[in-house]
């Protein structure tokens, strides 16, 4: 009896720099054999290149709709589409993607799910299933200091004085442990 081919669901943040690396590993594991499923919306799957015909028997692309959040303008579905004081509602919008990514992950278990910095709700939702998970980073441990650990990516908190990249201990500033 021949084994279920390996099932991997990707989920990259809705930025095209996050995207694009994201597509290219999933790229690379489809010609290995190894089943994709890139999750994004409808709008970003269209503006992505296509998935080469000699990959699509291994990968395919999962559309969701971005729940509507008040604040996120209509069609604005990646970090393009927005100004920067916006892109707290996009962040909010994606969060109400659990339950959707609960239900795909139901209908298709995949072996593993890689997820990206802002997706940080995955961990819990991957373990509701028994599916293990892994964050995938195209950005170097030094930039992601910038997001904040899991709780500052939960929140529509900015981060923009320097005293926002620190905590206070004992009277005098330290740093802050930042990935958590």
């Amino acid at each position: 009896m021949a084994s279920k081919q390996y099932h991997v669901m990707m989920f990259p943040w809705m930025a095209f720099g996050h995207m694009i690396p994201f597509l290219e590993l999933s790229k690379q594991l489809a010609a290995k054999g190894i089943r994709i499923s890139f999750i994004s919306t409808q709008r970003n799957v269209q503006r992505l290149p296509s998935i080469p015909t000699l990959l699509a028997d291994n990968m395919k692309f999962v559309e969701l709709p971005l729940p509507s959040v008040d604040g996120l303008p209509e069609n604005c579905e990646a970090s393009v589409d927005l100004e920067r004081e916006q892109i707290p509602y996009l962040k909010k919008a994606c969060g109400a993607l659990q339950a959707p990514i609960e239900k795909l992950i139901h209908k298709d278990p995949p072996h593993l799910i890689l997820f990206d910095f802002i997706h940080c709700w995955i961990p819990e939702t991957a373990a509701k299933f028994g599916v293990p998970c892994a964050f995938f980073s195209a950005f170097s441990a030094s930039a992601l200091t910038f997001a904040g650990p899991p709780a500052e990516l939960k929140s529509l908190n900015k981060r923009n004085k320097a005293e926002d990249f620190s905590a206070r201990s004992g009277g005098r500033l330290s740093p802050t442990l930042l990935l958590s």
